[in-house]
């Protein structure tokens, strides 16, 4: 059986960037728990594990436990971005085990997002490399999403909109469906 683990990033004490009444801890839970939902609902016979299931502090240090210890074949941090800017991005560690193989999944995670995301004109930042210590400490295929920037006045009526977070954790679970059957044939 496959398995997935979803972290939803920050909680408790960190609430992660906030602005226009925006707060990137509930934002992360909200996406997380629907991106569950939605690939529930597609793929019923993965097992999905949460990092956090409410608002409660896990350090990255335990959310790489967490997942290390399940075994998953797939591990995705989800955040929103801030800072200047807009659009979505998203990350795999520079070092993973058989880059190639990183690139290729993190092609097809993308390209499957930027097919909902662009129907709501968000703007496309790419795919990038980064040394995040969450995406660093789990030994799986992993990648890490900033959906939007909290602090962008357009991205944050998007974030607002019931409607447009579904799409976007709909998005997230065809990618991870994506990602599996890719992962499936090696």
């Amino acid at each position: 059986m496959e398995k997935v683990v979803i972290d939803a990033g920050h909680g408790g004490h960190d609430p992660g960037a906030s602005a226009n009444g925006l707060v990137e801890k509930d934002l992360t839970l909200k996406i997380s728990l629907g991106i569950e939902n939605h690939l529930k609902s597609i793929l019923p016979e993965v097992d999905i594990h949460q990092t956090r299931t409410d608002d409660t502090f896990v350090s990255l240090e335990d959310r790489a436990n967490i997942a290390n210890a399940g075994f998953p074949n797939f591990f995705i941090s989800v955040h929103i971005n801030s800072g200047g800017g807009s659009g979505y991005e998203d990350y795999i560690h520079p070092e993973y085990p058989d880059i190639e193989f990183g690139e290729k999944y993190q092609t097809v995670f993308h390209d499957e997002m930027m097919i909902f995301l662009s129907t709501a004109n968000v703007t496309d930042r790419g795919k990038k490399k980064k040394d995040l210590q969450v995406l660093r400490e789990t030994i799986m295929a992993n990648i890490l999403t900033e959906n939007l920037f909290i602090d962008d006045p357009n991205d944050s009526v998007l974030l607002k909109d019931e409607t447009f977070i579904d799409g976007l954790c709909q998005a997230h679970a065809h990618a991870i469906k994506k990602v599996l059957e890719l992962l499936q044939r090696g």
